[in-house]
């Protein structure tokens, strides 16, 4: 597979297999002050969000090399029919509405470690960026 195969194979979000593309140092990163998440912790996460929303899709609109690097495009998609369980993080149960959810499009730089991916960095900024982008994307007012 070619970098941009790797990508594509792991923002495949019902691809089971899709984890395995990541190195085991992964760091999930973003523009906007969020922590960095470790491999386990971003599976946690994906499979949080599965539960939530059992048709979600990462869509891959622009992809392309850019160095070492893969830039991508990408935008959630999903129907959030499951109460989401925040209460990990603090946040505690955020009902479903059962509304049609398309988050806010994202350009992500991802880097490599050989055949692996070891940071996928959200390069998006402003209100619609990270956790209080997705949080508003799930319709709960933050602050």
């Amino acid at each position: 597979m070619n970098k941009m195969e790797i990508v594509k194979a792991a923002f495949d979000l019902q691809n089971p297999a899709a984890n395995e593309h990541l190195a085991d140092s992964f760091q999930g990163t973003d523009s906007v002050g969020g922590q960095p998440t470790d491999k386990a912790t971003w599976a946690g996460m994906e499979m949080m969000m599965k539960a939530s929303i059992p048709d979600l899709a990462n869509n891959v609109s622009d992809i392309k090399e850019d160095g070492d690097d893969v830039l991508v495009t990408a935008q959630f998609t999903g129907t959030f029919t499951k109460d989401m369980d925040l209460s990990a993080v603090g946040m505690g149960v955020v009902p479903a509405t059962g509304k049609a959810l398309k988050f806010p499009a994202s350009t992500l730089r991802v880097f490599f470690e050989g055949d692996k991916i070891k940071e996928i960095r959200d390069l998006s900024t402003g209100p619609d960026a990270g956790q209080a982008g997705f949080m508003k994307a799930l319709g709960v007012k933050m602050g």
